[in-house]
């Protein structure tokens, strides 16, 4: 029998030490849940967002720039081809009637190329 009132007595004590630790427990959740989280971004994040979207902003014009310049040449070139193959039709190089074709389609991209250029710079004086 004694050892039924020891066991007993130590199971007690052990549901003692629960409450008491559940308790504790208890009260540590009501002071966590009571302090402020902080929300959203700190000043940091913010500022790092910031200087991103600076450097974003700054490298998405100068690569217009680059489309620009780019279409820019390319309408250059095709110029430079169309005026070649004029002068060839001209001289009675191969096949004028092709180099006259050739040359048209050339003005053709150039003029594109200039229309989408002239596009790009328009857009870049509106950022």
């Amino acid at each position: 029998m004694e050892s039924r009132e020891t066991e007993l007595g130590l199971t007690r004590v052990r549901i003692q030490e629960l409450r008491s630790r559940a308790a504790e427990l208890g009260e540590r959740n009501r002071e966590l849940s009571a302090r402020k989280q902080p929300s959203g971004s700190s000043a940091d994040d913010l500022v790092r967002a910031q200087e991103r979207a600076a450097l974003a902003r700054t490298r998405a014009i100068q690569a217009h720039e680059r489309a620009a310049t780019a279409y820019l040449r390319s309408a250059a070139a095709h110029e430079a081809v169309a005026d070649r193959h004029e002068m060839l039709a001209a001289e009675g190089f191969g096949d004028p009637d092709e180099h006259r074709r050739l040359a048209s389609e050339h003005r053709e991209m150039c003029a594109e190329d200039l229309k989408a250029g002239n596009f790009v710079r328009a857009f870049l004086l509106d950022v």
